[in-house]
């Protein structure tokens, strides 16, 4: 399964791939209780390696606590290849579609406007 993600910058991309996600594995339902704050930061060779690596942690996120992340605050830093967001854990809705993982395989990350093409392992 594919997602095209589109956003007016860089850190709007954070936000509307987490969304897109959370789309497809729980069609729209809402979290559960709140189960803590958490930061997550991301380091990589290039911007999409930090944006499919992004994907991947939240799946963790879900795989090992049950839980979905609200974004608070996004932080790119793209000359330095960082990603810092700040949020929320909740607990997660049922799941409609599980998803394996965010692959490489046909991923395109566009700047400017910034665009943002994965394709999911379901």
């Amino acid at each position: 399964m594919g997602l095209e993600i589109t956003a007016s910058t860089m850190e709007e991309l954070v936000f509307e791939s987490a969304a897109a996600l959370y789309r497809v594995m729980f069609e729209g339902a809402s979290p559960g209780p709140f189960l803590q704050e958490h930061d997550i930061s991301i380091c990589g060779n290039d911007l999409v390696e930090i944006m499919v690596s992004w994907m991947n942690e939240l799946l963790f996120l879900y795989d090992a606590r049950i839980g979905i992340f609200i974004i608070q605050q996004v932080h790119l830093e793209p000359l330095e290849k960082v990603l810092h967001v700040k949020g929320t854990l909740y607990e997660a809705p049922y799941i409609i579609t599980y998803v394996k993982a965010a692959t490489y395989g046909g991923v395109l990350l566009l700047t400017s406007p910034p665009f943002f093409r994965v394709y999911l392992d379901i």
